[in-house]
């Protein structure tokens, strides 16, 4: 009933769902960006990546915020409030690691990425893809088959980071004589590892909304 009022009045067009748009095209854009740092040969290169990875991340960040006050002046939303509240933070947290990230590589003034961060950079960039694809279907929600797929693949994709994560640890201990260079390359590999645990945190949104309205 309330999905068929929220239709009838048809705010959802011009006020949430444009902006949960709006935060999904930016988390796949400070993604591509940040598999673009990763892969980037000098150190300008990296630089220029970064400050364009902290201006998304402020962008994401206004995003945020107007989502929250559209929430707490809307009397009639397309699906609980809470699970709105919910999926604006997970976008935002999601993005939040991807910073963070750029940040670590930044200030460690790290000379040498591993083929460890690249992949789980690759990996955090399929999963913020997923999630662009789940949120085109979130308008209908009972033609769930598709976003069921979707949230599928980035839970694959999250188990595969951990995969990656351990084993460039395991290398990293292996091959890494300097005690404070292997801090240093663990606290950025962990960083991109939860990018990706913060991306299925997104996909878990996504099923319970899709399990509540299917």
């Amino acid at each position: 009933m309330a999905l068929n009022l929220f239709k009838y009045f048809t705010p959802q067009d011009r006020k949430f769902y444009p902006l949960f748009d709006k935060l999904s095209d930016n988390l796949l854009t400070i993604s591509k960006n940040l598999v673009e740092l990763l892969h980037a040969s000098s150190g300008e290169k990296r630089k220029e990546y970064i400050n364009e990875i902290e201006k998304l991340e402020q962008i994401a960040d206004s995003l945020t915020r107007e989502a929250l006050q559209e929430l707490s002046s809307n009397f009639i939303t397309p699906f609980d409030r809470e699970d709105i509240h919910n999926l604006v933070t997970a976008m935002a947290a999601a993005t939040g690691f991807i910073y963070n990230s750029s940040k670590k590589i930044s200030l460690y003034k790290m000379k040498k990425i591993t083929p460890e961060m690249i992949k789980l950079g690759d990996l955090v960039f399929k999963g913020a893809e997923h999630i662009k694809l789940a949120l085109n279907e979130l308008r209908d929600v009972r033609n769930h088959k598709l976003m069921e797929q979707t949230i599928m693949r980035i839970n694959t994709i999250e188990s595969e980071a951990d995969f990656v994560f351990e084993l460039g640890i395991g290398k990293l201990f292996d091959e890494e004589n300097d005690p404070i260079q292997l801090i240093k390359y663990k606290d950025v590999l962990q960083m991109l590892e939860v990018a990706t645990d913060k991306n299925e945190d997104v996909a878990n949104v996504l099923e319970t909304i899709m399990i509540k309205n299917a």
